[in-house]
């Protein structure tokens, strides 16, 4: 069995059997709360046809998969949508290059899929509402109004649209109907379109009487009524637009392949996160490592200073202060005030200075080796500082010397 439902709201549907024959028909209120019947061999989602356009165009060659490539390129000019945003199902390519195609928007597809999935039914086909009215065995065109003036129109197996009214009296107008014979589903519509033919003779409404002109046809107002009366050999796939991304077999794979590959990231951000724990514990316990290194480091070169917790502002902050003067009553303070203060009279360049029980050990370039003298009388020159060379040397032009510093009472 076969399940027919419209896309949008109201959500109709007609369950169709062996040779068409109707089972069952209704309106779905709401999606969230429908469950497919058992023994649906296949669902066709009824499209409205104002979203899916047909066209004719001239494609010349000899291979149809060719003739399929062209087809957006062909079509290009006459559509107002960029061709990439586009889907394209070729209907029918003639020998002589004519071919017959619908077009629907990509976006629309994604989200009728996706809207019936969510609730649990899978779309097998899509088709155009126009696609399913009824053809007459003696009418070429058929005609069909709905309670809401919507017009559907159909020309022979793959032609057609569904359009407003006024858009349809634009179409009628501006149609050659010279020798066509159409069948319309209202008799007041059949005789409206009659008199604009031949006022003269309007009273010809039978299809049995049907001579190039407008004749009435009562085959209902929606695909639910039409069914009814469709053909037997009436082939979906000839008119389905879920074909190449949007086929459900393309789907159902790439559905699979995207499940997979969520996996896959799933996986890597696992990773990537037990990395990144595994990676911060082993920085907490470097750092814990480094703060007891630098609490030593600190309590042994200032012993009458606090620990505080930015350590290097700390030194920092005592630097300056004893290179400004303002040295307190610390041995350090006094030596590394010594240090500042004649270093950068003699031309001197510290390089090192490492303070140790009471001591400083200071390592100066100089320009030469009776700097190192001038150095030594310098230190010993300030209050309470003794100064001694304890070596001295030269490298590539360059003159150092070792200096220890101690603290007089």
């Amino acid at each position: 069995m076969k399940l027919f439902v419209s896309l949008e709201k109201p959500y109709r549907w007609i369950i169709t059997g062996a040779r068409n024959s109707t089972v069952d028909t209704g309106v779905i209120e709401n999606l969230e709360n429908y469950r497919l019947p058992r023994n649906i061999d296949q669902v066709i989602g009824v499209a409205p046809g104002e979203r899916v356009s047909c066209h004719s165009v001239q494609i010349p060659g000899k291979n149809r998969r060719n003739a399929e490539s062209a087809l957006p390129y062909a079509l290009e000019e006459k559509l107002t949508e960029d061709v990439e945003n586009l889907h394209f199902k070729l209907l029918s390519w003639q020998p002589d290059g004519v071919a017959l195609a619908v077009v629907v928007s990509r976006t629309d597809l994604s989200q009728w899929i996706t809207r019936f999935s969510e609730n649990g039914v899978k779309l097998d086909a899509i088709i155009a509402d126009y696609f399913l009215l009824p053809q007459h065995p003696r009418g070429q065109i058929t005609l069909a109004v709905d309670d809401n003036e919507r017009v559907y129109v159909r020309r022979a197996k793959f032609q057609g649209y569904t359009v407003d009214r006024p858009g349809f009296e634009y179409w009628w107008e501006s149609l050659e109907k010279t020798d066509l014979t159409f069948s319309v589903n209202d008799l007041e519509f059949a005789r409206s379109l009659q008199n604009s033919l031949r006022p003269e003779d309007s009273t010809s409404t039978s299809m049995d009487d049907m001579r190039g002109a407008v004749s009435h046809w009562n085959f209902g107002n929606d695909f639910t009524n039409w069914l009814k009366l469709a053909n037997q050999d009436m082939d979906i796939s000839a008119t389905n637009v879920l074909d190449g991304v949007f086929a459900p077999s393309h789907a159902s794979k790439f559905g699979n392949l995207s499940k997979f590959a969520g996996f896959v990231v799933s996986i890597g951000i696992a990773i990537v996160l037990g990395v990144s724990v595994y990676e911060n514990q082993i920085l907490k316990n470097r750092f814990s490592d480094l703060d007891s290194e630098m609490r030593t480091l600190f309590t042994s070169y200032f012993p009458d200073q606090p620990y505080l917790d930015r350590p290097r502002s700390q030194v920092s902050n005592l630097i300056s202060e004893a290179r400004a003067g303002r040295s307190s009553q610390t041995s350090f303070q006094l030596l590394l005030n010594a240090v500042a203060t004649i270093s950068p009279r003699q031309g001197a360049t510290v390089d090192e200075v490492n303070y140790r029980d009471n001591s400083m050990i200071v390592l100066c370039k100089v320009k030469d080796l009776s700097s190192l003298d001038t150095i030594i009388q310098a230190f010993n020159g300030l209050d309470h500082v003794r100064a001694e060379l304890l070596s001295s040397g030269a490298r590539d032009g360059t003159i150092t010397g070792r200096f220890r510093l101690t603290e007089t009472i």
